[in-house]
């Protein structure tokens, strides 16, 4: 190849590869040998280069920190515990004597659905609150049914109001912002006026006014307390009542995770006497109304099917006038007779069916099932034993003791109604029975008491009930 062609050639190539894509770049500067450098300086920063801005983290403030430790807890309850003080002191210098000036432990549990509050004082002596929201929205508290299982009631005053438990035992972080907390030093918050007031009623169950403070101490709510809460109680003697004044103050420890508040067992007693004599029930017993001398006043008769009430004469052989007699019909309800004399002379009689219009009762057609009860599933659990071999019922299932064990016949028929016993139920003692001297317990009674007032005056009534001939029951005559 020709000399200068090929050094034409090398020159191009060099050049070329010295020149940049990027426009912007600076030519390459040849070397001090005359050649040029397809490497780039030292000096000269890659393209791959780039200044970045320092990252910055948001650090919360206490009061962004408080806005979402109030929502926690108003969403998932809390635990408090800690240390009370309680100064009760008279105004009328008579009572003076009675001021009281106590320190407490205290333990408090607000959950979704229920309230505990436990207190023992530096006396010893111990005092508690428990409620829990019913399915309708009312304060409510459990007891142990007929079955041994827990169930929950509403609680309700002498003239039957209830209350929301939303007002009275709702989770008090509901009601309250950040806005309603005034800032202080060193972390406290303080709640004041009404929503202070409103705090303190579903907390303490305290009709108290003053400040609450709120400490948060390591960026977390560790403290509730108050210097004192005051206001007036009134103790009332002899049918009058005389004034108090109150101031509470208190330290609690809050724990934003509640603990589990216990709850009411089942009952473990066996009462075998009592299971014995239950056995079979539902397929029939003879239900009696026994006075205080032991005389049976009437008698119903349950054969699992049909239904014969003795209304003027228990036990008698034969019909007799107003006896009734219930029996099945095709829409699963029960259909009514009853005996009515044509013949006085000789007592003969038909059995008529019934007009409500004319006979004033059963005006309303129920089940066989509810006329019976459901007395077959009764729990002997429900009951503990005394000394003299009679039982009661156990503390927690002594209100409703009745509720599903008293047979309905003579609401149904109109005759009387026994809710008092079924709902209001304030003594019962259950006695196994030996009716006919064989020494085999054969029959079991309960002897109830209600005690009850109406806005002033209190009333006692008792009645006594006997289940009898159970499982083998049958009529003392034929129907026909």
């Amino acid at each position: 190849m020709n000399k200068k062609i090929m050094r034409l050639s090398l020159l191009s190539l060099l050049l070329l590869t010295g020149c940049s894509n990027d426009p912007s770049a600076s030519p390459v500067p040849p070397s001090s040998s005359g050649e040029s450098s397809s490497l780039p300086s030292s000096s000269t920063p890659s393209s791959s280069s780039s200044s970045t801005a320092p990252l910055t983290t948001h650090v919360p403030t206490n009061d962004e920190l408080l806005v979402g430790i109030l929502e926690t807890l108003a969403e998932q309850g809390f635990s408090l515990s800690g240390t009370s003080t309680r100064i009760r002191e008279y105004n009328n210098p008579y009572y003076s004597l009675n001021n009281t000036e106590f320190d407490s432990e205290d333990v408090i549990i607000v959950s979704e659905d229920a309230y505990s509050f436990t207190s023992e004082r530096e006396d010893g002596e111990t005092s508690s609150r428990k409620a829990f929201r019913g399915e309708d929205g009312l304060v409510s508290e459990e007891y142990l049914d007929y079955k041994n299982e827990r169930s929950l009631r509403p609680v309700v005053d002498d003239l039957g109001n209830g209350q929301l438990y939303e007002t009275e035992y709702g989770n008090p972080f509901a009601d309250i912002s950040r806005s309603d907390l005034t800032k202080g030093e060193d972390g406290v918050y303080t709640l004041s006026g009404k929503k202070a007031q409103v705090f303190a009623h579903k907390l303490l169950g305290e009709d108290l006014e003053g400040d609450i403070q709120f400490t948060l101490e390591n960026r977390e709510l560790k403290r509730i307390s108050s210097e004192g809460l005051t206001g007036t109680e009134y103790f009332v003697s002899t049918g009058v009542y005389t004034t108090l004044d109150v101031t509470l103050s208190f330290d609690y420890t809050i724990d934003t995770k509640p603990k589990e508040i216990e709850l009411l067992e089942p009952s473990t007693n066996e009462n075998t006497e009592i299971a014995n004599l239950l056995k079979g029930i539902e397929n029939g017993f003879r239900f009696d109304i026994v006075d205080d001398s032991g005389m049976v006043t009437a008698s119903t008769y349950f054969n699992g099917e049909e239904i014969l009430f003795q209304y003027l004469v228990p036990d008698a052989p034969m019909p007799f006038v107003m006896d009734m007699y219930l029996y099945p019909n095709a829409e699963g309800t029960m259909d009514l007779k009853w005996y009515n004399i044509t013949d006085e002379e000789t007592g003969a009689g038909e059995w008529v069916e019934n007009d409500p219009e004319e006979t004033d009762m059963y005006y309303t057609k129920v089940t066989y099932a509810q006329l019976a009860s459901d007395i077959a599933h009764l729990s002997p659990a429900v009951f503990r034993k005394q000394l003299d071999g009679t039982y009661v019922p156990v503390d927690t299932a002594l209100k409703t003791i009745g509720e599903n064990i008293i047979p309905y016949i003579y609401d149904a028929l109109g005759i009387v109604s026994y809710d008092d016993f079924r709902f209001q139920c304030t003594g019962c003692i259950v006695k196994t029975l030996d009716t006919d001297g064989d020494e085999i317990l054969d029959a079991i009674e309960f002897d109830l008491e209600s005690h009850y007032s109406n806005g002033g005056a209190a009333t006692t009534v008792t009645v006594n009930f006997r289940f009898s001939d159970i499982g083998s029951c049958t009529f003392p005559y034929i129907v026909e």
